[in-house]
């Protein structure tokens, strides 16, 4: 099906109407590629609308739907913020080093090691 879905998307970008590429599909064929998509597109946007009304419906019943649909619909406003806040040791701020002199210091004795 992916394929098929592939080549309906390469069917509807290929401006050529006399293209023979396999997208087109055969010429003979009762439902080309492109067709098929378009009726994937159609199945999926029915569904939408059917979850959305289902969604709908479930607001006047359950707070949790209504709540669902906010978080989704107007997240800045309604989503929980998240924070992440690191520490160091005993609550204090994180020590952050540059390791650049320790390892520059590192190869240094190594390659003195080597040319003793």
């Amino acid at each position: 099906m992916m394929k098929w879905l592939e080549y309906g998307r390469a069917a509807s970008l290929c401006e050529r109407h006399d293209c023979d590429e396999d997208h087109h599909g055969s010429g003979q064929a009762e439902l080309t590629y492109l067709h098929f998509r378009h009726m994937v597109e159609q199945a999926e946007a029915e569904a939408v609308v059917l979850a959305v009304g289902c969604v709908s419906k479930a607001m006047g019943r359950d707070w949790r739907a209504a709540l669902a649909w906010l978080e989704r619909r107007h997240a800045s406003d309604f989503k929980p913020q998240e924070r992440l806040e690191l520490t160091g040791s005993e609550g204090g701020p994180v020590q952050v080093s540059d390791a650049r002199e320790k390892l520059q210091a590192e190869v240094d004795g190594i390659a003195k090691r080597l040319l003793d």
